[in-house]
Parts: C-alpha cells; sequence; structure tokens
C-alpha cells in the first residue's frame, strides 16, 4: 500500500498536464491549480506568481531556471524533483513532499520551506531537503541564509535520530536525555545558529536574575540599607560578565553562592554566544 504523503489526493482523478502549452494555458486562465500533474519532464524559463497549487504534482520534473513568486504549495509532490537555478520569492509549501528532491544553485529563503513537513513520520525527508538547501547556501552570495538552514536541519536532525532510535529498538530512557537537551538547546539558543533565540534566552535570564538578586538581596548581602534595582542590575551584570564580584564585598555565605551561580550562567551564555558568532563567520 503507497503511504497518502507519496501520492496525490484522489491521484486517480488527477488530470495529466501532456505539455507545458497545456500547463501555460492553465496559468493565464486560473489563480488556484488544483488536482493537477505536470506530466512533461522540463519546466524552464519562466516565471510564476501568484499562483495557488493544491494538490499539485512536480514530481520528477527538472524546474530549470523558474522563478516562483508569491505563490502557495499545499498537498504538493516534489517527489525526484530537480530545482536547478532560479529563485522562490515569498512562497509558502504546507504539507509538502520532497523525497530525493535536489536544489542546485537555487535563491530561496528557507523558512519558506518550513512547514513542508508537519509529521514527525517524515523527519527524514525534511533533513534531507535542509540539507540540499544549506548546502546551496555555502555559496557566497546567499550566506545570509545559511545559518537559517542549519538551524531548520538540525531542528529535523535531532527528531530523525529519535526515530532511528526507536527502529533500532533502542530503549526510551537510553535516547530520551539527549532528545531532551537537543530540544532545549534548539529552543533556548536555536542551536547556536539562530541568533533571536539566543537574545531572547539571554534577556530572559538576566531578567529572572536580577530580580532573584534583588528581591533576595538581604540574604545576599550583609547590609541591603542602600540597595536598589540600580545596584541589583549593576551586581548581576558584573559577577556574570566579569566572572566574579571583586569589587563588591560583604556577602553571606548564601551570596556567595549566588555568586557562583551568577558566574556559571555568565560562562554559559558567553561560551555559547561566542560559538554562534564564530558559526557565523567561519560558514
Amino acid at each position: 500500500m503507497i503511504d497518502p504523503f507519496f501520492k496525490l489526493n484522489n491521484g486517480d482523478k488527477a488530470l495529466k498536464l501532456e505539455s507545458f502549452s497545456i500547463f501555460d494555458e492553465r496559468l493565464k486562465t486560473s489563480k488556484h491549480l488544483c488536482n493537477l500533474l505536470y506530466y512533461p519532464e522540463k519546466l524552464e524559463n519562466i516565471t510564476i506568481e501568484g499562483i495557488t497549487f493544491e494538490n499539485f504534482s512536480f514530481a520528477k520534473t527538472t524546474i530549470d531556471n523558474v522563478i516562483f513568486k508569491k505563490c502557495t504549495f499545499t498537498d504538493c509532490l516534489f517527489i525526484g524533483t530537480h530545482f536547478i537555478g532560479g529563485s522562490i520569492h515569498r512562497c509558502q509549501f504546507t504539507r509538502c513532499n520532497f523525497f530525493r528532491a535536489t536544489f542546485k544553485g537555487v535563491y530561496a529563503k528557507p523558512s519558506q520551506f518550513k512547514s513542508a513537513i508537519q509529521n514527525n513520520k517524515y523527519a527524514n525527508i525534511a533533513v534531507s531537503l535542509f540539507n540540499q538547501l544549506r548546502n546551496v547556501y555555502k555559496e557566497d552570495s546567499q550566506k545570509e541564509y545559511k545559518s537559517e538552514a542549519e538551524y531548520y536541519f538540525y531542528k529535523w536532525k535531532r527528531i530523525e535520530l529519535v526515530n532511528s532510535a526507536k527502529m533500532d529498538g533502542v530503549k526510551w530512557y537510553q535516547y530520551t536525555p539527549q532528545r531532551i537537551g537537543s530540544f532545549l538547546y534548539g529552543l533556548l539558543f536555536g542551536f547556536g545558529y539562530r541568533l533571536r533565540n539566543l537574545i531572547v534566552t539571554t534577556f530572559v535570564v538576566l531578567s529572572v536574575l536580577i530580580s532573584i538578586n534583588h528581591c533576595y538581596d538581604y540574604l545576599i548581602f550583609k547590609s541591603v540599607s542602600d540597595q536598589s534595582i540600580i545596584k541589583s542590575i549593576y551586581f548581576t551584570i558584573t559577577t556574570m560578565a566579569t566572572l566574579g564580584a571583586s569589587n563588591i564585598s560583604g556577602f553571606t555565605e548564601f551570596g556567595y553562592f549566588i555568586v557562583v551561580i551568577n558566574v556559571l550562567v555568565g560562562i554559559s551564555l558567553l561560551t555559547i554566544t561566542i560559538n554562534s558568532i564564530f558559526k557565523k563567520i567561519l560558514k
């Protein structure tokens, strides 16, 4: 039995577009192409704009130097499709199968494909898709998309590793710790490739530590008569950034413990930040 993700819905009723001229005529007369199968081996040298493709198949088609603009693809098949050159601008792919699809010299923002695969069962297809895209983004002209493609690649790679472990009969308690750690690393730090995750996490952590240091200053310092929110901010940032509080004294035993916590958090955030910056520069 064929997996539903690998065939068109009501595929036996789908109409075959036997030639490019028939396809071109459809583009000129409708903005919504549904239940159709592009049958020629090639689609080349054309700009397609503002078209909704639904339950449409480009399987085993070589799409050469084609520009897609503001198009929507829903429940579409790109099985064995070869994208060569061209570009994809402001498009959206939802529940689309890119099994064994290849990309070469295509200019496209990777987030357009983030909803292409929605079922974790097909994580291997998503991994292959974003691996193809990140290889494309190694080119100098597309370095701005490289980190984004890397993020989605590692996001799906984490899921694929879990799927592989289950298929290999690995016990849940053996892969769960790594699964949780990888999930948190992706959520909080974007696998080191999405700086906005790191920035948000840093801001939240800093805010929490400042609040704790301010609310419990009477436990941290021997004297709290002159403590203020500004001094709590200064104390938190200096202990995190300078790995200590050499210019601040008068701690309680609990206060020294808080200093250690601030230092460890500061080291962790600094290490991840430097790692992310190097990934941006070197890749």
